[in-house]
């Protein structure tokens, strides 16, 4: 199970790499608004943090209370409170899909890589390096 957590931290440690705006990889990875995915494992986490939308009692993307707020993209915004808990979602802002392209590009390599760990252990010559 270790090593499946690695392959998993691999994968999305390249995609981190792949995109500088690594928030913007998540978004189409987990999908956003009244689309993404409940299944995130980091959703309630993102829910309990300084990021979530106070005035959002759902999934939709809703207007955000009058004054600053932290960004995903970690940049400091500034609300009028004017659209407070109304649902921008379609009129400015449009819900992602979840694409689960990093669980695919895992899943994919997987097989590769347990055959290569495999012939790594097979050739390997432990017994020049364990005393029994």
């Amino acid at each position: 199970s270790s090593v499946i957590m690695e392959v998993e931290d691999l994968g999305k440690e390249i995609i981190a790499r792949a995109f500088p705006n690594h928030w913007t990889a998540i978004m189409h990875e987990w999908g956003s608004g009244s689309l993404l995915d409940p299944n995130n494992p980091d959703l309630a986490e993102y829910k309990a943090s300084e990021y979530w939308n106070p005035a959002r009692s759902d999934h939709y993307i809703r207007g955000r209370p009058k004054g600053y707020y932290k960004g995903i993209d970690d940049q400091i915004h500034y609300s009028s409170g004017a659209q407070e808990g109304k649902v921008l979602e379609g009129m400015y802002y449009r819900p992602i899909p979840p694409k689960h392209f990093v669980k695919r590009a895992v899943e994919t390599i997987e097989p590769i890589f347990y055959q290569r760990l495999e012939e790594v252990l097979a050739k390997f010559p432990i017994e020049r390096y364990v005393i029994v």
